[in-house]
């Protein structure tokens, strides 16, 4: 590891950061239009990780996963690609304004998510559970009908 770290993990930190200053002056460059999509981009920004963070509640929920798992899959689906989403958009979309996506994901979502969406989407999953028949350890209190999910509890009813 120690062979390697020189050009993956040490070179990776400054490429990133260069990465993000050229996102950064991309955005800075065309931030008035943000201010025309104003309403638009800050009701989506938060009510998406809200819509997504749930349904990855759900998705953990029914496939058996523990409340911790199904929590973290809640955040994963509701959180924004703050890296590698804003690079795929402007390469696949070159007309698209990187200013309105990083602006969404950066000063709207991320903030939103650290402070809110994660604590709704985790209790969420304590909603559903309750609804559905889960116990507190993610079992489900019918039988699975997965042979994979099936297979992988540890305390079947």
């Amino acid at each position: 590891m120690a062979t390697i770290a020189p050009l993956f993990i040490d070179l990776l930190r400054g490429v990133l950061t260069l990465f993000l200053l050229v996102l950064g002056a991309i955005a800075g460059r065309r931030l008035r239009e943000v201010r025309s999509n104003g309403s638009f981009l800050v009701g989506f920004a938060v009510v998406a990780p809200l819509v997504f963070g749930t349904a990855g509640v759900i998705a953990g929920t029914l496939a058996s996963m523990s409340v911790g798992s199904a929590a973290v899959l809640g955040a994963m689906a509701a959180s924004a690609s703050y890296i590698a989403a804003p690079a795929a958009v402007q390469t696949a979309l070159p007309e698209a304004n990187p200013a309105i996506s990083l602006t969404a994901a950066l000063a709207i979502t991320f903030p939103f998510n650290l402070t809110m969406a994660f604590r709704f989407t985790s209790n969420s999953r304590a909603v559903w559970a309750e609804r559905n028949g889960a116990t507190s350890s993610g079992s489900r209190a019918r039988p699975a009908t997965c042979p994979a999910v099936r297979g992988n509890r540890a305390s079947a009813p």
